[in-house]
């Protein structure tokens, strides 16, 4: 759309592009009634991109939860964006799979992955970071280890760990040494604390 003045001479012009009328319209508007117009001024007008951005697809295993425990278990995604950490919580369907917008551009991310009774998992410890290409992103994250009753004070599964469970040892419900999330902490989750005693998870560095 374009109005008022002469090429070189305008004194009041309106310039922009136009699609549809109406409430149904949309306008990209460069000026409105103003002298904005001179001879060899090039004026480009490009679609933005429409959708929601950053959008990670990502994929959990979580040592020794069952399927039919997987609903509730929850974590954190950090992103090192522009040298600081983004945290992006999420919660799991029962495959271990999630999907979280992270509004960011097309771009290479390093990650950290975290969630209660876990120990984390992280970039570049793993070789790959999130990669977002055209405004999505499909990530595998990793097995993450149990046996971590204190997320998010520490990354290790160590002695501390081993009180809690024999502390909590018999007892029903929510609790954090219920590593397996079967609602009860017993053998399998003394089992689980076992197979990981000493490990240290990956930790994320922001270049």
């Amino acid at each position: 759309m374009g109005n008022g003045g002469t090429h070189g001479t305008d004194t009041g012009a309106t310039t922009g592009v136009q699609n549809g009328t109406g409430a149904g319209g949309y306008v990209t508007q460069y000026s409105c009634n103003t002298a904005t117009l001179s001879a060899g001024l090039s004026l480009t007008y490009s679609q933005p991109s429409c959708g929601r951005l950053g959008v990670i697809h990502g994929q959990v295993t979580w040592q020794n939860v069952a399927a039919a425990n997987r609903p509730s278990v929850t974590g954190t995604l950090q992103l090192c964006v522009t040298g600081a950490a983004q945290s992006f919580p999420f919660t799991t369907d029962t495959t271990g799979a999630f999907t979280i917008t992270t509004n960011l551009p097309d771009g290479s991310y390093h990650w950290q992955l975290r969630g209660g009774r876990h120990i984390d998992n992280a970039s570049p410890a793993d070789g790959t970071d999130v990669v977002i290409a055209g405004g999505s992103s499909t990530k595998n994250f990793g097995t993450m280890k149990g046996g971590n009753t204190n997320r998010p004070t520490d990354n290790i599964v160590n002695a501390s760990d081993f009180t809690a469970l024999r502390t909590q040892f018999g007892l029903n419900g929510i609790r954090s040494a219920d590593f397996t999330y079967d609602q009860i902490v017993n053998a399998s989750d003394f089992t689980v604390l076992r197979t990981n005693f000493g490990l240290a998870g990956h930790t994320m560095t922001c270049p």
